[in-house]
């Protein structure tokens, strides 16, 4: 048995999108939330909840919470495992413009499954940009429907693909010796210099879609929810949105 995730974030449901936020609330006159109601009829329309009968969830301030919500629930009941994630977002979460792909790839991958939920936290390791890249080397995630709003959606690392392309429509996580990184450059010629490397090993392939959000809709029920605030990343009157969500998803 499976279980359907869906995981949000506040700064989707904005007017636009920030990418390397100073620190501190963004402005509101740059960055203006949905209305309510737009967002009631998103919840309903495309995610397919209802007031009448809210799903279990949690409610976090930063997003790489969320790993430690799924390690929860797997210690609860690991049958619910892997899950089938709908990540809803303005951005991947995969670990573009960070290091963390060498970390998981010469370090994470090494290690047993069984220990890979201990990888180290930082701005090179699991963090908040990142932490869905770590919870597929855990072997958690079965499947990736990444839904985005407009202008967004190109964020993805193609060292993480198979065949290093996005076109292939799964993650491919690979491990290789540190030496097979320490000499490259990162951009195209690490990825073609890759492709002639026999990895150390090569993880399952997870199925992985994205697709933009006035495009979407969720084909099945979801079983948990989890929304994050992102403070560094949207407006304080983005604020005013997360009773909307309390109204279909049970914060526990």
């Amino acid at each position: 048995m499976t279980s359907r995730f869906l995981n949000i974030d506040l700064d989707f449901f904005l007017s636009g999108i920030a990418n390397m936020p100073d620190g501190g609330r963004l402005s509101s006159e740059d960055y203006k939330p949905w209305s309510k109601q737009k967002v009631r009829n998103f919840l309903e329309g495309r995610c397919g909840l209802d007031r009448k009968s809210k799903i279990p969830g949690r409610f976090v301030s930063n997003h790489d919470a969320a790993f430690d919500y799924w390690e929860e629930l797997r210690r609860q009941d690991g049958s619910l495992f892997p899950l089938e994630l709908v990540h809803i977002d303005a951005h991947a979460d995969l670990g573009l413009g960070d290091a963390s792909w060498r970390h998981i790839m010469t370090d994470v991958l090494r290690r047993p499954v069984s220990e890979r939920a201990t990888a180290e936290r930082g701005p090179r390791c699991l963090n908040l940009g990142s932490y869905i890249a770590y919870a597929v080397a855990c072997r958690w995630i079965g499947s990736i429907e990444y839904v985005y709003p407009l202008g967004r959606g190109d964020d993805l690392p193609l060292l993480l693909f198979q065949d290093f392309s996005s076109e292939s429509g799964a993650l491919q996580l690979k491990c290789f010796e540190r030496e097979a990184l320490d000499v490259l450059k990162f951009g195209g010629e690490l990825i073609e210099h890759l492709r002639g490397v026999h990895p150390v090993g090569v993880e399952p392939s997870v199925p992985f879609k994205a697709i933009q959000g006035a495009k979407w809709r969720a084909l099945a029920p979801f079983d948990r929810a989890l929304l994050c605030q992102s403070p560094d990343f949207t407006p304080e009157t983005a604020d005013a949105l997360i009773g909307v969500f309390a109204d279909y998803i049970d914060f526990r």
